[in-house]
């Protein structure tokens, strides 16, 4: 099975309890990285931060895979350099993608143009967490969970990648037939010639 992404991670912004779609409170994550997402920003706005997580939409890496967060190039998002979004906040700021600092490479911050923290997204593990910190702009009034209407999504912008070590071992049961001298080229190779063929001499 390849690696896939089942289903959405979806936050609504909206002012009351109750919310129906990934909202928890709190993130189930550890208590330090809870700190470091919520210090992204020390200020957010009224009924802000927001957060949502789903355990179960990372599927088909192999056991023992590293998964990690990158840009549509499959490489970390930079810390410097924003990747454009197409959406802005409240005030009209344009939102970019980057990553939060080199120690958190799994942590990308949907950052505006004053520099200030609009939202991040983190990947734990096989979890993956929304934490909002202040509302996008939105254009339709009254279609707060419209997926047609007034929606924001990063589809084509962050991706999840799985990173594997693969060992291969080859098996040598009889070396008898290699030319003194010729351990080294022994060892690249099995040995399959026949009983008395040297099968690695040029």
């Amino acid at each position: 099975m390849a690696l896939g992404i089942s289903g959405n991670l979806t936050i609504d912004e909206e002012f009351r309890s109750g919310s129906t779609d990934n909202e928890v409170a709190p993130l189930s994550a550890n208590a330090t990285l809870i700190a470091f997402v919520n210090g992204l920003n020390s200020s957010p706005d009224t009924g802000f931060r927001q957060y949502a997580e789903r355990d179960d939409m990372i599927v088909g890496f192999a056991s023992g895979a590293t998964l990690s967060l990158a840009d549509g190039a499959g490489a970390p998002f930079s810390t410097t350099v924003g990747v454009a979004t197409g959406f802005s906040d409240i005030d009209g700021d344009p939102i970019s993608l980057f990553q939060a600092d080199a120690s958190h490479p799994n942590v990308s911050v949907g950052r505006d143009a004053g520099d200030e923290v609009a939202f991040a997204i983190v990947l734990d593990g096989t979890k993956v967490y929304i934490v909002q910190y202040q509302p996008v702009f939105h254009t339709t009034n009254g279609e707060v969970d419209s997926f047609l209407a007034d929606f924001h999504d990063l589809t084509g912008l962050i991706f999840v990648q799985a990173t594997s070590t693969v060992t291969t071992t080859l098996g040598f049961s009889d070396f008898r037939d290699v030319p003194s001298g010729q351990d080294e080229f022994a060892m690249l190779a099995p040995d399959t010639a026949a009983p008395g063929r040297d099968s690695i001499a040029a």
